[in-house]
């Protein structure tokens, strides 16, 4: 059933029997009743006729009874009535039952603030973090010098109307203050504030629009700044380790291990120091062999750069493979025979032929004939 609001708070003042307030309300009694109070030991001065609404008969104590009776033009046309206490115990609006029906329909948490003239404090809203108060004027222009009236959010942050005031949301909404209609976001299940307070955002102007972007280019500048120091700081604790590593093993060795990596391939690094490929790739296994484990670790690097990106070269040659003792599996071996036989020349066949001999027997086995 539906709270009438407006028409319940515009007879916030009236002292009336149970019966007057059930004829003006009629089948909204039930909705209104929980907000009326009895007021102890006063009685009402009125009492409406049973036979005709409108008319209000006067109540006046009679023994331990008391009689209603008609009076002025309507003296002689209905009869006197003969009513007990609780008949004639006035009744009133509950304000604070209203405030408490309010303050639990919106969330609001109890919280008692300082009064202020024609406004009740309902509470602190958590969600917009606001103090609010509620006004049970229903009469338009009060309500809107009310709103007139308020500062700022720091003299109320939210006030609830009974219904909506003209151009009250829009002169509170400028001072930072949230208005709620309560004709509007009551239903007849709950009060809904209607995400009043993400209305009170404010556009905000161009000094304000400048400082904010200054404080933000600010702290990215300084983050900026605090990147590139840490990755100095990096940088330097790199080359430690780096540095750590050299001084571990043989430099030229190092330097040989670098340059592959660079380069990323033995028979590149090879051609790059002057080196036969078979002979540079010899000497490199041959160190990591009689090395520390400093140089195994550095030859593991290089091993695992030779394999990447390369693909297996299966079914080469299967005549030959099925003659020799295994199947070339390796495409870095035909890279280091075409290297070994690029180096030839005048001076060197002898040495290098000898180099392309081993190299072959490492890989083939050793071979017979010629």
């Amino acid at each position: 059933m539906e709270l009438p609001l407006s028409k319940l708070l515009s007879c916030k003042n009236a002292l009336e029997p149970l019966a007057w307030w059930e004829t003006a309300f009629g089948r909204d009694f039930l909705a209104v009743r929980p907000f009326l109070v009895s007021c102890t030991g006063k009685r009402a001065d009125f009492y409406p006729c049973p036979d005709d609404p409108a008319v209000l008969l006067t109540v006046r104590e009679s023994g331990e009874k008391y009689r209603a009776f008609p009076t002025g033009e309507y003296a002689d046309d209905f009869d006197d009535l003969e009513l007990n206490w609780d008949d004639v115990q006035a009744h009133g609006f509950n304000t604070q039952g209203f405030i408490d029906f309010v303050r639990d329909g919106f969330g609001v948490k109890k919280r008692f603030f300082q009064p202020l003239e024609n406004l009740h404090p309902i509470g602190h809203c958590p969600v917009g973090d606001r103090s609010v108060y509620a006004s049970l004027h229903t009469d338009s222009a009060k309500n809107l010098a009310i709103a007139a009236g308020i500062h700022g959010p720091e003299t109320a942050g939210c006030i609830i109307f009974p219904e909506r005031v003209d151009h009250a949301e829009a002169l509170l909404h400028g001072k930072g203050v949230a208005a709620i209609f309560l004709d509007e976001a009551h239903s007849s299940t709950k009060l809904e504030c209607r995400q009043c307070c993400r209305k009170l955002q404010k556009d905000i102007t161009n000094l304000e629009l400048k400082q904010h972007l200054d404080s933000r280019i600010d702290s990215v500048g300084r983050e900026f700044a605090d990147m590139e120091a840490e990755n100095e700081r990096l940088k330097g604790d790199l080359a430690k380790v780096i540095a750590q590593i050299a001084s571990q093993v043989d430099p030229e060795y190092f330097k040989w291990i670098y340059m592959i990596l660079a380069s990323g391939s033995v028979r590149k690094a090879a051609d790059a120091l002057d080196i036969p490929s078979s002979t540079f790739d010899r000497q490199l296994k041959d160190r990591a062999d009689s090395g520390g484990s400093m140089y195994k670790t550095l030859f593991g690097l290089i091993s695992v750069r030779r394999k990447c990106g390369t693909k297996s070269v299966e079914g080469y040659n299967p005549d030959f493979a099925l003659h020799q003792q295994a199947a070339l599996s390796d495409s870095s071996v035909i890279s280091d025979l075409l290297g070994g036989l690029r180096a030839l020349n005048a001076n060197n066949w002898q040495a290098v032929q000898q180099e392309l001999v081993e190299l072959v027997e490492e890989e083939f086995g050793t071979l017979s004939g010629n």
